[in-house]
């Protein structure tokens, strides 16, 4: 079956532009980055799964698949920055990266065949910079946001949410999570649907939660137009719908019918993997490989994972490192998450 929709496209889904890249802006906003190449060039980043990106390839018909670690489509250069330009009106907190990357592969291109002095080394050095270290600190622009703000949540709520079905003492109920570090985006969901709260967790990252009636009434709203969440989310609103008709309490067949169904929602979701990306300073990253050529069994990421943890463990670690102070963080380690 899924060879078959890897013929597909989005466009079957969203078949109009706006619709459509408003989709791959929530996106985007949600989980897309912006890489530079050793050349020069730009290039985006989306992650997700391999069957997920097929998806977004066949329907923009350009970029590639990488699954050296975990699955990423890759658009470079001139094709990156006329997405960017695609999806730039429908940008809610990225339009300051966006313009920044589609301006330097601009001037990029003006730079091809000539000599690299370091007035434009300095240059390069610098945008590279601003790039890797954006972070949003404006107010929404909300006027200008009109119907594609629908596509626009699906595309970011496809690429952050977390649909779970919660039990205790017999007692199911659907729980959904997004998470996000743009506080903004979440009370503006929470606004348009008028459902669920936003508080904030670990680090720097906030959460948009909705359990029960609400979470059913979001997912009966919007599973016609997912696709990377759609069998999940149909099974949670089988789950959901068959308790509110059941009578109560549960009896012993119910439940086991209920736990059958649980059991297939983790092997949906166990075929998601969940990425971070960690940008780092070339002198930690050199000391990241020397490391792990003294040892055995270990990975860039593990190192970094176990590095984390001890950390939030470790009230008395200081809470600085001079390592990467002032040095731009061009390297990246993808971090695999659990849920």
């Amino acid at each position: 079956m899924r060879s078959d929709n890897h013929k597909q496209s989005l466009k079957d889904i969203f078949p109009d532009d706006d619709s459509l890249f408003a989709y791959f802006a929530g996106v985007f906003e949600s989980n897309g980055s912006i890489r530079i190449q050793e050349l020069g060039g730009i290039t985006l980043v989306y992650g997700g799964s391999e069957y997920y990106l097929t998806f977004i390839k066949n329907t923009l018909k350009t970029g590639s698949i990488s699954i050296a670690q975990s699955p990423q489509f890759l658009i470079f250069g001139n094709d990156a920055s006329e997405f960017l330009k695609k999806i730039y009106p429908f940008l809610l907190v990225k339009k300051d990266l966006a313009k920044s990357a589609y301006e330097y592969q601009i001037h990029i291109n003006r730079w091809k065949g000539s000599k690299i002095n370091t007035k434009e080394q300095n240059y390069r050095l610098k945008a590279r910079k601003n790039i890797y270290s954006y972070e949003y600190n404006d107010e929404m622009d909300l006027e200008h946001i009109d119907n594609w703000i629908y596509p626009y949540f699906i595309g970011f709520f496809e690429s952050s949410a977390r649909i779970k079905i919660n039990n205790k003492q017999n007692d199911y109920w659907i729980n959904i999570r997004l998470k996000t570090k743009f506080e903004e985006i979440l009370l503006l969901f929470q606004q348009i649907f008028d459902m669920g709260y936003t508080y904030p967790t670990r680090g720097s990252y906030f959460r948009w939660e909705l359990n029960d009636s609400d979470a059913y009434n979001l997912l009966s709203n919007i599973t016609p137009h997912l696709l990377k969440n759609r069998m999940l989310s149909e099974t949670a609103i089988k789950i959901h719908e068959f308790i509110e008709t059941a009578d109560k309490p549960l009896n012993e067949k119910d439940i086991e019918y209920i736990e059958n169904l649980k059991e297939t929602t983790k092997k949906i979701d166990s075929n998601k993997v969940s990425s971070i990306t960690i940008l780092l300073c070339e002198e930690l990253m050199n000391k990241i490989d020397q490391f792990i050529s003294d040892s055995e069994g270990l990975s860039r990421s593990s190192i970094v994972k176990e590095s984390i943890l001890y950390y939030l463990d470790e009230s008395e670690i200081p809470k600085s490192s001079s390592i990467c102070e002032d040095k731009i963080k061009d390297r990246q380690i993808n971090l695999f998450l659990d849920n």
